[in-house]
């Protein structure tokens, strides 16, 4: 279940084309804790991905709201100090 798209978006018309996933990773411990990611890529040779976290807490019910908790993203365009990234937490 994680890390499989669960969406994919393509431009076909163009060779090679662009294309753009989004994808739900576990990448802390916390099992309630998810990542909603988008994976974009250009020509087959730029690559980002920009992802929301976001925890479900112990008692919520379906249709209550969920708050994000954190953005992150990166990018594989070289920088001095490897790849670029960029990290916040949301304020709840």
């Amino acid at each position: 279940m994680f890390g499989i798209p669960v969406q994919s978006w393509y431009d076909e018309k163009n060779n090679p084309y662009a294309q753009v996933q989004l994808i739900i990773q576990q990448s802390q411990p916390n099992p309630r804790t998810v990542d909603m990611c988008w994976y974009v890529s250009v020509f087959l040779s730029e690559f980002g991905r920009y992802c929301t976290t976001w925890t479900v807490p112990e008692g919520w019910t379906p249709g209550q709201p969920l708050l994000p908790q954190g953005y992150h993203a990166e990018t594989d365009r070289p920088s001095e100090n490897g790849v670029p990234t960029w990290s916040t937490q949301a304020k709840g």
